[in-house]
């Protein structure tokens, strides 16, 4: 796919989401620092390209370039407000700048707009767990919600079994 999408960017490299495809495949291939350079082009060619935003801070983060990360997931967030991969890696990218509290915020924010997103409480339920400020309740009540998502989500809780427990 990688190829192709090179391939693509090259002959029409006005085409934003050209790059942004191409840059997708390489930073899925584990090569963030190559990445940088086809998102950032994307995003100049259009600013509010999600895809772009999205995985241009994905590749920062990937490279431990935090502020720039900060700057370009804020601007995914901004573009597709109700996506939470923006959010997250937003989450992500102030967590490792050493901005946890924000961090904690901003998935918080995200919930408010995004209730049922499992994606977010997964992460807000991880970030909290390596939090000072909140209490084991606000800890433990996470990780209910996150619970009560994810068993919404796939059929409403715990399922039963046709089948004889008896081993015997």
């Amino acid at each position: 796919a990688a190829f192709h999408f090179d391939k693509a960017r090259h002959i029409e490299p006005d085409r934003a989401n050209f790059h942004s495809d191409y840059g997708t495949a390489i930073n899925m291939m584990g090569k963030s620092a190559e990445a940088v350079a086809p998102f950032k082009r994307a995003v100049e060619l259009d600013p509010k390209n999600f895809p772009g935003q999205l995985g241009l801070s994905s590749a920062l983060i990937g490279v431990n370039d935090y502020e720039p990360a900060i700057v370009a997931a804020r601007a995914a967030t901004q573009s597709t407000p109700n996506r939470p991969e923006g959010w997250v890696n937003l989450s992500i990218a102030l967590n490792r700048s050493g901005q946890g509290a924000q961090a904690v915020a901003i998935l918080e924010e995200a919930l408010a707009i995004m209730p049922g997103e499992f994606l977010l409480h997964t992460n807000l339920a991880a970030a909290l767990n390596y939090r000072p400020e909140p209490t084991p309740q606000r800890v433990f009540e996470a990780h209910v919600n996150l619970g009560r998502v994810l068993a919404a989500a796939y059929g409403g809780g715990i399922r039963s079994f046709s089948n004889d427990p008896n081993p015997d």
